[in-house]
Order: C-alpha cells, then sequence, then structure tokens
C-alpha cells in the first residue's frame, strides 16, 4: 500500500516530487521573496546554505513547515546564483546527508514511496533474514549500481551483496544511504543552472552571502583534500603500515590494498607508490603495476578504489594505536581530511601572528 506523505514528511523531504507539486502551489516569484511576510523563507534559505557550506551540516530541526519546505527551492536558486562551485558541492553533500539521517529512521514505507515516487526506483519491501543478516528491501540490481558507483568502500560492489532473482537486499540504513546518493545528485543537478540573474530586490540579501563564500573559501578548500600529501596529518593505521614497509615488514594482502588505495586517494602518483613498494621482498613490478593500476581504476572496472573503513580495518586487525580524533570518525580519509584542515589553519593563524610582529 501507497504511503502518502504528509506536510510534515514534505518539509522533511523537500526533494521530492510531493514537494515540489506542493512549491508549485504557492506560485511565488523570486522577486516577492523581498516582502516582509515571505522574509522568512528567504532567511531560512540562507541559514541553510551558511550551514552547509561552512559547516557541512544542515540542521533537521524544523522550525514553519512551509518555511522549512519553501527554502529549500530558494536556497538552490541563492547557491545557483552564487555560482561558486566549491560551495554548491559542499551544500548538495550536506543536503545529502541531512536526507540520510531522516530518511534512516522512518518508516520502510515511508522510504519506499520516496524511492519509487521521487526517483523512479525498483524496490519493493522485503522483510527477511539470510543467515546472521537481516534485510527489509529488495532494490533492482540496475538501480543499485547506478547509485553505489560513487562509494567507494568494497562493501558496496554488487559482488558482495545478497542477490533474488536480480534484486539486491538491504537493511534499512543501505537502503537510505543509496536515497542519500540521489539527493545529492538531485542537488547538483538543479544548482548547475548558469547565467540566472538576481531580482534587485534580493541582492542586497544575496550579495553578502556571496562575499561571505569568497572570503572563506581557503577554508573550505583546507576542508577538502589538500593538493600535496600531508604525511602529518595521516591516522595512526596508515602511520604504522608506512613503517611498516619502510623497516621491510610483512604486510597483508589487506594491508597493502589499504595502504595502496589510501595513498592514491591523497595524491601519491603510481610511479612514488610503485617506488615505495620495491621494499617488499616479494616485489614483482608487472604485478605490482597491474594491482596499483587496478586500485587507480586505471584497469578492470574503470572505478577508482578507497580505503576500507574504520570498522574493516579493525575486522583486519590494521586499527593500530587509534587516538582521540579517531574516536569521532569512521575512515581514514576523513582523518587525513580533518588532521589536514586542523594542520592548516594551524599555520595560517600562524603566519598571521607572525605577520603582526613584523
Amino acid at each position: 500500500m501507497q504511503a502518502l506523505l504528509t506536510k510534515l514528511d514534505l518539509a522533511k523531504f523537500p526533494f521530492t516530487t510531493e514537494a515540489s507539486e506542493y512549491i508549485k502551489s504557492f506560485n511565488i516569484e523570486p522577486v516577492e521573496l523581498a516582502r516582509p511576510e515571505l522574509l522568512p523563507i528567504l532567511e531560512r534559505a540562507i541559514d541553510r546554505i551558511k550551514q552547509g557550506v561552512f559547516s557541512g551540516k544542515i540542521s533537521a530541526e524544523l522550525t514553519q513547515e512551509d518555511v522549512d519546505i519553501l527554502a529549500y527551492p530558494t536556497a538552490l536558486m541563492l547557491i545557483s546564483v552564487i555560482g561558486d562551485d566549491r560551495a554548491r558541492r559542499r551544500f548538495a553533500l550536506a543536503e545529502a546527508k541531512r536526507a540520510y539521517q531522516l530518511l534512516r529512521d522512518e518508516l520502510p514505507e515511508k522510504l519506499l514511496q520516496v524511492s519509487r515516487g521521487s526517483f523512479g526506483w525498483d524496490a519493493r519491501i522485503d522483510d527477511r533474514d539470510v543467515g546472521d543478516s537481516h534485510f527489509e528491501f529488495a532494490l533492482h540490481f540496475e538501480d543499485y549500481v547506478r547509485n553505489s558507483a560513487r562509494i567507494r568502500d568494497l562493501r558496496w560492489k554488487l559482488v558482495n551483496r545478497v542477490l533474488s532473482e536480480g534484486y539486491a537486499l538491504l537493511p534499512r540504513e543501505d537502503f537510505a544511504r543509496l536515497l542519500e546518493e540521489e539527493v545529492q545528485a538531485r542537488v547538483l543537478d538543479r544548482t548547475s543552472i548558469t547565467g540566472l540573474a538576481v531580482p534587485p530586490e534580493l541582492e542586497k540579501y544575496v550579495d553578502p552571502l556571496r562575499s561571505i563564500i569568497r572570503a572563506r573559501s581557503q577554508y573550505l578548500a583546507a576542508d577538502e583534500m589538500p593538493r600535496a600529501v600531508m604525511a602529518a596529518a595521516m591516522p595512526p593505521c596508515m602511520r604504522n603500515l608506512l613503517s611498516l614497509l619502510q623497516t621491510s615488514k610483512h604486510i597483508s594482502h589487506m594491508g597493502r590494498f589499504a595502504m595502496a588505495a589510501f595513498l592514491l586517494n591523497i595524491g601519491t602518483s603510481e610511479e612514488e607508490l610503485l617506488k615505495m613498494f620495491k621494499s617488499f621482498t616479494d616485489f614483482e613490478e608487472r604485478i605490482a603495476r597491474y594491482q596499483v593500476e587496478h586500485i587507480a581504476g586505471k584497469r578492470g572496472s574503470r572505478r577508482k578504489y578507497t580505503a576500507p573503513n574504520c570498522n574493516t580495518m579493525r575486522t583486519h586487525g590494521l586499527c593500530v594505536n587509534p587516538d582521540e580524533l579517531c574516536a569521532t570518525i569512521t575512515h581514514p580519509l576523513t582523518y587525513y581530511r580533518r588532521k589536514a584542515r586542523t594542520l592548516f589553519r594551524g599555520r595560517r593563524q600562524r603566519n598571521f601572528s607572525s605577520r603582526r610582529r613584523e
């Protein structure tokens, strides 16, 4: 039976087809957002952008349902007008993360309605146990592959899923995680429009937002992957693997894969990696080159691999000497980004203090 989405649901999930139809019923033109009675929508949209762009998180807390629903397309319009691609990508990811946070706690019927009605998935509720695993959904493999392609963790490869007559069986969290990918893609698509003009009435609201984003662009850059490899930002697990490599000690197959995938993802070149791997006693360049190029996405499926997540690292005994930052993250690359950002900001502050003394 189809689950009807309430107005509260539309406020939670303003990216849905039902929300779009509801928004159209208001027939509000952008220029009208400067009217006093509609200003709360504009202000909520600006706040939504600031949260998404600067903190990477958009609050799931709702204020007024209509305001929250209408603030979503307003935010899409504003981020398009501002035209900063890095900010656009961060906003899209934050919107997707917010959606996941809310979707994973919904009833299966609601998730099914969102997946079918808004994204056209071939999915059904399929509540069953297979071995020690419990599943709630079945998703056609084509929809699964399309949405899992951008997720680099090995467990998301189709061959690692339980299949039943062409459908991947999924627990609720994984089903919601794939919906997160759809939301991110939709936001990116709907904010890719260029050449939008800002109504003069809105310029006094858009210009300060644009200025703030430009002024803080270096911080946004620091939140992404550094251009140069920063050894000091590496997590303990990777520092341990590198230490074993440098002292020519044995590293398991999973350890080698994890280290190679991690180093390639933080900017190490394939040639640099091959030079490092020459210290292995069983090194054979032809085989090693093939493996490195496969991980880099230049062979086989042409899909670049990421390092295993923290749970997988622990399972294989590769999580070594975790520190305080480790307790807050679930992936070695997340550790690297956060530590690099901290180091970047510390260096920038020291440079600023030095200039002031001069």
